[in-house]
């Protein structure tokens, strides 16, 4: 190799910059989402949020691999670095690619976690495909870290090629490369699509229905990264200029890792968006928002969207005691609970059974009070 003239380079700062932004933008909306649980939340839930907590500390180790590596010539020419330059940053970048991986399966857990927790105990076909996809991604994917490491024999031969030594599964580890990001494209898909059919019948407006899929839709942005990630797998395999080629499969490895933490984390951060634009509408009661706390005012979002599908699907109402612990970690929702009492203590013509908006059950006194 050449003598040492500035590892840091190439590509190497584009990197860091797309990793550490991304990690900010993560950062604020787990903060937001955990705000979230904190504030509008009456109980339960809490698994769901750990796994994305889990998966976002991983992230954040994933984020410090790669500015080491970044530091000693990732995305940089092999020929600018020093041998001791070369092998930290192989060191760095192979350590970054496993804890991406690793990142990912708590983040597909979370998603899953996610969807079951609004679907409940309720299609039982379906919750196994949830389990599959779930349980396959994560054996997939921690089958592809422990390859990582053991190619090669010794395994610091990956990052030292000049030790003696073989790397007789080298070849193994590009085919995984390709089956993992194929796979992780599909699931993506699927778990960004599974949403539509959990609300497709539930007696909610259809603005509403389009709202909530496309805020639960977000995983196909991870989808497109895996993709991607994959089609850059291919120049890996044939590398020669082994620190700036694997830079682009790094840095789309860490996208898609963001990605798929964002995307189980936004849709729970609905109830909050709802409560601030119904405190901000005008004539909102300022006093009952300030004297009943943020768990006894639910806003309606997803947990009303659980709540409906819940009742829809198991051909019965809910009971008042009857909590439905939602991935949000909302209950069912007080306007649910007032309807039911209104069902019970006087028959309201007019009154949906599945309704849980403020604005029916008014509606539905009006007319009773008329009649």
């Amino acid at each position: 190799m050449a003598p040492h003239h500035t590892a840091y380079g190439g590509s190497g700062p584009i990197l860091l910059c797309v990793s550490w932004i991304e990690l900010l933008l993560t950062t604020i909306i787990i903060a937001v989402r955990t705000y979230t649980n904190i504030n509008l939340v009456s109980r339960g839930g809490w698994w769901a949020l750990c796994w994305a907590m889990c998966a976002w500390a991983v992230g954040v180790f994933n984020s410090i691999s790669y500015t080491v590596a970044a530091r000693f010539g990732a995305g940089n020419h092999e020929d600018n670095l020093t041998e001791h330059d070369f092998s930290t940053a192989m060191h760095w970048i192979w350590v970054g690619n496993a804890t991406t991986l690793i990142s990912i399966s708590f983040g597909k857990i979370a998603v899953v976690a996610f969807l079951l927790t609004i679907q409940g105990m309720t299609h039982k076909t379906r919750r196994n495909l949830l389990y599959f996809l779930c349980a396959s991604t994560v054996l997939l994917n921690l089958t592809t870290v422990i390859i990582i490491f053991l190619q090669c024999n010794p395994p610091r031969k990956l990052w030292e090629p000049d030790l003696p030594g073989n790397c007789d599964i080298e070849k193994v580890n590009g085919v995984m490369g390709y089956i993992c990001g194929a796979y992780g494209a599909f699931v993506d898909f699927a778990l960004a699509i599974y949403p539509v059919f959990l609300i497709h019948n539930l007696q909610i407006g259809k603005r509403m229905k389009i709202g909530i899929s496309t805020l639960m839709a977000a995983g196909v942005f991870s989808a497109v990264c895996a993709i991607v990630k994959t089609v850059e797998v291919g120049r890996v395999v044939e590398a020669k200029d082994r620190t700036y080629v694997l830079t682009p499969l790094a840095l789309w490895g860490a996208t898609e890792m963001w990605m798929v933490i964002i995307a189980c984390s936004v849709p729970a951060c609905w109830p909050l968006a709802v409560h601030l634009f119904r405190k901000s509408r005008p004539g909102s009661n300022e006093t009952q928002s300030k004297t009943s706390g943020p768990n006894n005012q639910q806003a309606l979002g997803l947990h009303d969207v659980g709540s409906s599908y819940h009742a829809s699907a198991e051909g019965r109402r809910a009971t008042s005691g009857e909590n439905f612990l939602l991935e949000n970690g909302i209950t069912i929702s007080k306007d649910v609970f007032v309807q039911q009492e209104l069902e019970r203590k006087v028959s309201i013509p007019g009154l949906r059974r599945n309704s849980s908006t403020e604005d029916d059950i008014r509606d539905a006194i009006s007319t009773s009070e008329r009649v």
